[in-house]
Order: structure tokens, then sequence, then C-alpha cells
């Protein structure tokens, strides 16, 4: 409100109040029933001594025309009186609420002051290191916009670089900042890979749900990795007659980072001789990231992390402090889930095992992972709907139990859905719509792994989009069988689902059906496993 309250009043005023600023605006509950708004205004003792009972009333009339909602408002003026020691006394309550590190640095020989009647002028000069991470985080805005709200004069803020110290010697260190502007804290941070000369990260990292509106923009996030994947493409400046062209293959890293907030996926176009800093990072690994968020072309209204900068780290997760989500119910109301009797662990194809006694591979042993499947109206994970939705629980390698229902959508599947689902419109006619069905599908999913054939790209947000629509959190971790099976099952000619059902002898009569995709998705799950304890 304050920006554009600011504007309008300064437009209706014309100029004829320079000697008031605009501070807040607050309501105020006086009695059962009655709100008030407050506006209040800085104005400096000497000018409120000269402020004229008519002005006061004029200053009320324009705020009665901004403020047309029938609301009570009540406008007030505060004294901002400004010397020296009252600035300095600002600067250190804000550094010590959202900068401890900096405040341990400021002292009479770095920070000067300077105030008349139109400005507060503040210079900083600081040593090498602590300029840089005063200049690679958001300090300055934050800081500004703070003395702004405490003092009437023009803000002037200086930062300069004490020299001397050589940038090498410099050991990139975390700035602290507060929590409520959507920092996280990460501990024991080790660099593993930077582009053009980057030695560090020195920012704290934003939350991943806050991503998705920087698009264009630099940032730093932390998370979980999951689906870390190093890939070939063609280079397409290639030539074989100019060798300066570079290889005709070249590396791409990708994967996904969850930080409990919401997940980004992370690509690295790494040069040749770096691909070695990759043996460091694996699934499950926490990790800090730097670079740009772009608008994901291949997921419509998604975003993904073009990343500079990477290492390794400690998340403090109780440093997140999150907007509340809906509660789940504490017993399924519509879906309820059913038993599957899948009593010995075995994998379809034995021949990939070299004898026929099967232990439960570590990837399965004493875990549990819910795989599901989504059937839509079509492949927008922003715009189409879910039709139908196939689960399965498997606890310690073995299904226990199912979770299978249609899905009313809100307007008609188009003909081609129905033709490869054979799900008809008269199937879902009296089925009930994803508001009543996603809160038992979260349920059943709690926050267990969640597995799926394409989960990464496809099934996953389509649920997350949706979840964070009707205000229910879902962050779980995911193993994408189709990424790992590109990885573990090289040289095939396709990693389609009903493919590899073909090639490893996977009962699969009804695809394209959910909860029959489901199974045949744990038969891969078991395989993938059985390959990885293998290597």
């Amino acid at each position: 409100m304050s920006i554009k309250f600011v504007e309008e009043f300064e437009r209706l005023a014309n100029g004829k109040f320079p000697m008031i600023k605009f501070q807040s605006a607050d309501y105020i509950r006086k009695t059962e029933g009655d709100t008030e708004l407050e506006i209040k205004f800085m104005i400096s003792p000497i000018d409120i001594k000269n402020f004229t009972e008519d002005q006061k009333q004029e200053v009320e009339s324009i705020v009665s025309k901004i403020v047309t909602n029938g609301l009570k408002v009540n406008v007030s003026y505060v004294k901002a009186f400004a010397d020296e020691k009252v600035v300095k006394n600002k600067i250190i309550e804000f550094l010590n609420s959202n900068n401890s590190i900096l405040l341990k640095e400021i002292s009479d020989d770095n920070l000067k002051i300077s105030v008349d009647e139109q400005n507060i002028i503040i210079d900083f000069t600081f040593d090498t290191p602590i300029y840089l991470m005063v200049s690679s985080i958001q300090f300055l805005d934050p800081f500004k916009d703070y003395l702004d709200m405490n003092f009437i004069q023009n803000i002037i803020i200086n930062i300069t670089e004490k020299k001397g110290m050589k940038v090498s010697e410099y050991t990139p260190r975390l700035i602290q900042q507060s929590d409520d502007v959507g920092l996280i804290t990460v501990n024991n941070f080790s660099m593993v890979y930077g582009k053009r000369g980057i030695k560090g990260i020195a920012e704290m990292p934003t939350y991943i749900v806050n991503a998705s509106s920087r698009a264009g923009q630099n940032c730093v996030l932390c998370g979980k990795v999951s689906e870390f994947l190093i890939k070939e493409y063609k280079n397409k400046k290639y030539d074989s007659n100019n060798p300066k062209s570079g290889p005709e293959m070249k590396k791409l890293v990708s994967f996904n980072i969850n930080d409990t907030t919401g997940r980004i996926n992370c690509v690295i176009f790494p040069e040749e001789k770096d691909i070695i800093c990759f043996s460091l990072i694996h699934d499950g690994d926490e990790v800090l990231v730097k670079g740009q968020v772009q608008d994901d072309m291949m997921n419509k209204g998604k975003v993904k992390a073009m990343v500079d900068a990477i290492g390794r780290c400690d998340i403090d997760y109780s440093s997140i402090k999150y907007k509340k989500t809906k509660d789940l119910p504490l017993e399924y109301q519509t879906v309820s889930p059913q038993p599957y009797n899948d009593p010995v662990f075995t994998v379809a194809s034995l021949s990939l095992l070299d004898d026929q006694d099967v232990e439960v591979p570590s990837l399965l042993k004493d875990k549990t992972y819910v795989i599901f499947d989504l059937e839509t109206t079509g492949l927008d994970t922003t715009k189409d709907e879910i039709i139908e939705i196939g689960a399965c629980k498997m606890v310690n390698g073995l299904v226990t139990e199912t979770f299978q229902t249609l899905v009313k959508p809100s307007k008609p599947i188009p003909p081609q859905i129905s033709e490869i689902t054979h799900i008809t419109n008269d199937m879902v006619q009296y089925c009930p719509p994803i508001s009543k069905i996603l809160p038992d599908f979260l349920l059943f999913c709690k926050d267990y792994t969640l597995v799926g054939h394409n989960i990464g790209s496809f099934d996953f947000p389509f649920v997350e989009n949706i979840a964070r629509k009707y205000s229910y959190k879902f962050n779980n971790e995911t193993f994408d069988t189709i990424v790992k099976a590109k990885e573990l099952l090289p040289n095939r000619k396709g990693y389609r689902l009903t493919e590899l059902s073909a090639d490893y002898h996977i009962s699969h009569n009804d695809a394209h059906r959910a909860l029959a995709d489901v199974l045949a998705t744990a038969e891969v799950l078991k395989i993938l496993a059985v390959e990885m304890d293998k290597r």
C-alpha cells in the first residue's frame, strides 16, 4: 500500500507539503467490529511549530480521498529529529537485527555521519574482504528503506574500499541477515565449482519458493540434491575444420534442489576440465548455488537456475520461517488406500542378476517410497487438469498399499486424451474433483520420497501447482526413474515406460492408466536398485 499511497498523496498535494513525509499505515482495532486506519507522517521539530491547523485539515482531506473503503482514518505526526548520535543508533539497531557480522566491523574509524536539514550522509570505509561482501549482497536497499522510515531528510550512503589487502587473501564468509526477508542459514560451506573465477559464495540463500518471481535476476539458493545427472549434448558451434570451435560433444550438469519451501531445477555448463569437480556432489547432498533464475522454456510456468557457482554445505532448517500451510486431515476423507499383497521381493527380469536369491538392494532396504503417476487433460502443468491419480507405497522393496481414483475435471476431457488413456467424460462424471481428492493423496504421500517416470518434469510440478493453489505443503524429495535409467541402463533405443517394460519383461497390459503405470514403475525402480548395488 505504502508506495501507491505516497504516489497518490504527492499527486493530489501537488508539492504543497514538502515538510512532511509518509512513515506508516496501520490498522488499529478500537472496539469489537470497529477498525481505524492510522496514517503517520514524519515532520521535523522546527516545521511542526509552523504547521497550521488548516494545513493539517487539508492533509486529512487528501488522505480521505485516497482511502475510499469506508474506514475511519486518523492522521498523526511524528517528530523526526536527527543528529549524528540518533542516526548512529538507528544504524546499529538495523545491523543488530539484520547483519550481525557487519555490526562487529563498525567503528568510529570506518563510519562517518553528516546531518543537515536536507540530507543525512553516511560514509562507510571497509577493508577489501568486508567491502566485497557488502557489495555482493542486497544490503543498501533495505538499509536505506529502514532509515527513510525514521528520518525526514534525504538519505545518502557511500561505501568505499580501503585498499591494502589482496583479493586472494579474502576468505568468503556468509553475511547474516534477518529471517523476515526470507533467508536461510547454512554452515560448513566448501566450494566445489565456480565459473569465471568465482572463488566463493558470500551471500545467504533465499527461499526457493520466492525464486519464481525473480526470473532474470541473480540469486543464491540452497537445498538437498536429487536427480543429479551429467549428460552430453551436441556443440552447435562445432566445426571439424576449426579446432577452436571446441569439442563435438559438450557436458551439461543437471540436478534439482529442495529447501522445504520449494524445489528448482539447476543447470550448469562447465568446461571439460572442470567436470571432475562434480564427482564431489551426489543425490542427498546439501548444496549452496549462485546463478541466475530464468524461465524454463521446457516447463511452462516454471523457472530454473543457471548456476555459476556451487558448494557443499549444511543447511540449518530451523532458520527457515516459511509461512504456515494448511494442515492435512488426520484420516482419509474421500479416497482410502487399499492393501496390496506383494509377499516376496523379486525383480521382473532375473537375467540381470548373478543368482536368483534376491536380497533387497540398499536403495530400497528399510526405506519407504511412494510411487505415483497422473493421467491429465494435457501436458501444460499450469493449465491442464488431473483426471486420474494412481500411487503405491513400497516398504522395504515390497508394495504394501495402492491409492487410485478417477478425478472429475472442470472441463470436458479432449477426445485425443480419451483415445490414449481410455478415460471418458462419462467415466468421470460422478467422480470427486481434485479439491476433495488432493488432501487424501497428500496424506498418502506424507514426507516419503516420491518416485515416478519423468516425475521431475511432469507429475511433481503438476501436483505442486495444485497444492500451492489450495495452500497445501508439497515439497517431498523425488527419485526420477527415467533420469536414473539413462544413467544406469545406457545404450538403449528408448527410455519410455512402455519400452523399458517390454525390454525387462514387466507386466504392463493397461499402459496409460495411472495404477498400471505405477506398478510398472515400481518394477523399474527394483531393477535400478539392483543395478546400483552391482556398481
